[in-house]
């Protein structure tokens, strides 16, 4: 039997999702700023 540790995802840091939001609210496409910022467009959506 083999074991296997998984390890969740860190959460981003806060200066990350202000300058997400800053860009959003800029009128930047989640799109955009999902590529922008290497995150996913769901992401940056929510």
């Amino acid at each position: 039997m083999e074991w296997k540790v998984e390890v969740m995802a860190r959460p981003y840091g806060v200066d990350l999702r202000k300058r997400v939001v800053e860009a959003i609210e800029g009128a930047l496409s989640t799109r955009t700023a999902g590529r922008r910022f290497a995150i996913g467009e769901s992401t940056a959506w929510a």
